[in-house]
Parts: structure tokens; sequence; C-alpha cells
């Protein structure tokens, strides 16, 4: 019985180690330079240099600006094209006197992601 909790509890802790190294090989990493103020999610960001991860276990994205350290993290939905990008893009709209940020794609991806906005927000357009 003692033989059985030890092997329980080393399959346990390895799991607990192997698990976030994984997860850490399998995000996207991208950076970006904003330069202007924006908003994304329910969070408004300074302009300056981001860092952008994904996870491909989930539709959250993490931005944080290298300078001020302040994050964002949005949910997103998945949208595709049929050509991958040469570099980082993120499209933005103006809503009056803000910039809102609406999709990120990332260099060599065929796909991208759709940020999701509260109601307060009016979402991109189709671009034809």
């Amino acid at each position: 019985m003692k033989v059985r909790l030890l092997m329980l509890f080393a399959v346990v802790s390895l799991l607990l180690v192997v698990t976030p190294a994984v997860s850490q090989l399998l995000e996207t990493t991208w950076t970006a330079d904003i330069p202007f103020e924006f908003s994304v999610a329910n969070s408004h960001m300074p302009a300056g240099q981001y860092l952008i991860k994904s996870n491909p276990n989930s539709m959250r994205l993490t931005m944080t600006n290298k300078e001020t350290r302040q994050n964002a993290f949005l949910f997103t939905r998945n949208v595709q094209k049929l050509a991958p990008n040469e570099k980082t893009v993120l499209l933005f709209q103006r809503d009056g006197e803000r910039h809102v940020l609406h999709q990120i794609w990332g260099e060599t991806e065929t796909h991208g992601h759709d940020v999701v906005h509260g109601q307060d927000v009016v979402e991109l357009t189709k671009v034809k």
C-alpha cells in the first residue's frame, strides 16, 4: 500500500513539474511597437513596446507593456486566412477619440485572434 501511495505521489509530482514546462514550449510570443494609446478588453493601455503571449490550449492572450509592465488579459475567437503573414499584424479601429485593438495576427501563422469585446465596442466589420 505504501509503495502504491509513493508511486502515485511520484507521478503527480512529475505531472506538476512537466505540465508547466510543456505549456511554456507551446506558448507563442510576439512583440509589437504601438505608437498610440489604445483600449483592449477592459483595459486602457499606453503607447509602447508590447510582449504578446498566446497559449494554444486556451483562447486567452496576455499583452504586457515592456516599460510599464502593465498587463491586459483578453479572450479571443479564432479566425483563419489562407496565407500567413510575414510579420506580426495588429488591427485597430478608431472609435471616436480612442483606438481599439480588434485582431492580432502572428507572423508565419494562418490563424489570428479576434478580440472579444464588451457591449461598449462596435465589432470590426469584415474587410473584403
